[in-house]
């Protein structure tokens, strides 16, 4: 039987109508760029296997009216959707961030991330003050610089916070 689908709200609180006029406002008229964040890592299965992708084209309808209006840059929690590509393709111009809550902590994991195809990595915390990591970390991303040499890549790492780890 049909039902609705949605991501769940990992913070308790959406963005009303006016609130998103409003950023789009902040952007235009401060050139301060906004980004949306869809970082709920709990992904309903419908996102996978619906039929004739019906969730999946939903998703990406919703998510054209913001880029439309100029958003260009997302956090998403969905490795499965970064990997198959169809994002990037209808989105040239996004920036895709992972989430921190994929925690992300080695230079391995920024590797991954990379080839999934997201363009700014937030790093995990836990990197603070692991200087041998982060330098590791850093030789990953401008050896994959090198090989890209086109393809926009950052990472970043938030120093503090107030999200309950894992």
């Amino acid at each position: 039987r049909p039902h609705e689908v949605a991501y769940g709200n990992v913070m308790g609180v959406e963005a009303s109508d006016e609130q998103v006029d409003n950023l789009f406002r902040i952007q235009k008229e401060f050139g301060i760029p906004i980004s949306l964040t869809i970082n709920q890592l709990n992904i309903p299965i419908e996102i996978f296997c619906s039929k004739n992708h019906r969730v999946t084209d939903a998703f990406v309808s919703w998510l054209q009216e913001f880029y439309d209006r100029g958003l260009r840059s997302c956090t998403l929690a969905n490795n499965h959707m970064m990997r198959a590509g169809f994002l990037q393709t209808k989105f040239p111009e996004m920036l895709w961030k992972n989430t921190v809550n994929q925690q992300v902590s080695t230079a391995q994991q920024v590797v991954d991330y990379l080839y999934l195809g997201y363009n700014v990595i937030q790093l995990d915390r836990s990197l603070n003050r692991n200087m041998d990591e982060l330098k590791r970390i850093k030789d990953v991303v401008e050896n994959y610089k090198k090989k890209y040499p086109g393809k926009y890549v950052k990472t970043c790492m938030l120093v503090r916070e107030s999200c309950m780890p894992s």
